[in-house]
């Protein structure tokens, strides 16, 4: 608590907190910008892992060993999401009133993130296993139960890599920033090997995932090769066999892409905090890089939706679900008159909600082929 004090009124009353003038800067203009982008993020962030989570959860074609762990990446952004508003409310204060629940945010930010980078190295090693060692059977490192322990064991050790430097060593503490107004660390003597220890920790890992990837690279360019040799040169019986292991290997080959595609991105928001913070003295550009940190945690559903075929699927099927029940209020009975069928009319409720949403499908269907027709029409059809 004399800690948070004393270096609130020192950022207070600074007149010289950095190596260049310019490093000086007025953070109101700019905290309005921050706040938006905040707001951005978390409201795409909770709304898009909620739905990968919940996704997985109800869609059996999701259910594969390898999206326990994208479901884990899920829940470390959702987390992150859900404690944005708390740094919206820093950032938009002259302070924070509860230096205690800023230390709780300081913490479960570090946490989460540090997680999120463990849990994308444990997909890379995944993917390197199944498409370089076990492309046939779900048996070895990629099972469910495996999967799940690696989950566990991902938040083990973000806790472990954050809370023995904070808790043991006693290099800094979890609370107020004052320069950024956000919830992080205290700027000590020592905290600069707290977050040097971070920049080396994630900057292996980044390593590692590549490693893994262009393992998985060259390891496709061989297999590719080795294939085409084989049914150029051979008439097997096995044929169909072939063609077999031929596609299950561009499947995961595929879901590798979509996934290498997301430690694309987290590399590219990773760097430019890296670099901020590296770099002495406060600068206004970290406050930016951390944005685009943050951001991060909201892209990977994108992804998903866009270039991974299920998740794809499951979210336009939740979407045209989400139309048809706006365009049809479940409690909505069609009156007997107009409809031209007493039968209809005696029709429970579900089912005179299921004809309705028929009655929408296929007139959306008929109007988009260029012919008119009417729902009511189709309803009489029934």
């Amino acid at each position: 608590m004399e800690l948070y004090t004393e270096m609130s009124l020192i950022f207070e009353n600074c007149t010289n907190c950095t190596d260049n003038e310019t490093d000086i800067y007025d953070l109101y203009p700019h905290s309005l910008v921050i706040a938006a982008i905040y707001l951005f993020t978390s409201i795409f962030g909770i709304l898009g892992n909620s739905l990968v989570v919940v996704g997985v959860i109800v869609t059996p074609k999701l259910q594969t060993p390898t999206n326990v762990l994208i479901v884990n990446l899920a829940i470390a952004d959702l987390l992150t999401c859900m404690i944005l508003p708390f740094q919206m409310y820093g950032i938009l204060s002259d302070g924070y009133m509860f230096p205690r629940i800023c230390s709780f945010i300081g913490g479960v930010i570090y946490v989460t993130f540090t997680c999120s980078a463990v849990t994308l190295v444990l997909i890379a090693i995944n993917r390197c296993y199944v498409i370089t060692k076990n492309i046939r059977t779900p048996v070895g490192l990629n099972t469910h139960k495996k999967q799940i322990f690696l989950a566990i064991l991902s938040w083990i050790l973000a806790c472990l890599y954050n809370y023995i430097p904070i808790y043991v060593f006693k290099f800094t503490e979890y609370s107020y920033y004052p320069p950024y107004k956000q919830c992080f660390t205290s700027p000590t003597e020592t905290s600069d090997f707290y977050h040097n220890f971070l920049a080396l920790l994630i900057g292996s890992h980044i390593i590692i995932m590549l490693g893994c990837y262009i393992r998985i690279l060259v390891h496709v360019r061989q297999q590719r090769k080795l294939f085409h040799v084989f049914f150029g040169s051979s008439r097997s019986q096995n044929v169909e066999r072939q063609h077999h292991i031929k596609r299950l290997s561009q499947r995961e080959v595929r879901v590798t892409k979509n996934l290498f595609s997301i430690v694309i991105a987290f590399i590219c928001c990773t760097i430019p905090t890296a670099v901020a913070f590296a770099t002495p003295g406060v600068l206004l550009s970290g406050i930016y890089t951390t944005a685009i940190l943050y951001f991060n945690n909201c892209i990977n559903p994108v992804v998903y939706a866009f270039r991974h075929p299920v998740f794809k699927k499951f979210f336009k099927r939740l979407l045209m679900r989400t139309l048809q029940i706006v365009h049809c209020p479940k409690k909505m009975v069609p009156a007997e008159e107009a409809l031209g069928n007493v039968a209809l009319s005696k029709m429970p409720e579900r089912n005179v909600t299921m004809a309705c949403l028929y009655a929408i499908n296929v007139s959306q269907i008929v109007a988009f082929e260029g012919v008119k027709c009417d729902s009511m029409e189709v309803l009489n059809t029934l």
